[in-house]
């Protein structure tokens, strides 16, 4: 909740990280954008996993488009064609 700057008391899914898919060249890849606290003190990683059970990360894996201070927009470097599936998910670490 911290990290996502939402209110623990209140549910909102309007303010939950929004996955959709962008089209380029053809291909449609995954896309995963998150609006980030400003004041939280948090590390942001966002993986992507085939089989939801190994989950990577890194330019080989993910590419970040957006990285401010309230947002952060992460594409999958994978096409959807290529895999029967696909699942990303956000990693948050508390920044020391």
């Amino acid at each position: 909740e911290m990290a996502l700057g939402t209110d623990p008391m209140r549910p909102d899914r309007q303010e939950l990280p929004l996955g959709t898919i962008e089209k380029i060249n053809g291909q449609d890849y995954l896309l995963l954008t998150i609006q980030k606290s400003s004041s939280a003190q948090a590390d942001y990683k966002v993986e992507v996993s085939f089989d939801q059970r190994n989950w990577n990360s890194g330019d080989q894996f993910t590419k970040t488009l957006i990285d401010t201070p309230h947002q952060l927009v992460v594409r999958s470097t994978i096409a959807l064609s290529l895999l029967d599936r696909q699942f990303m998910r956000l990693v948050v670490g508390i920044d020391s």
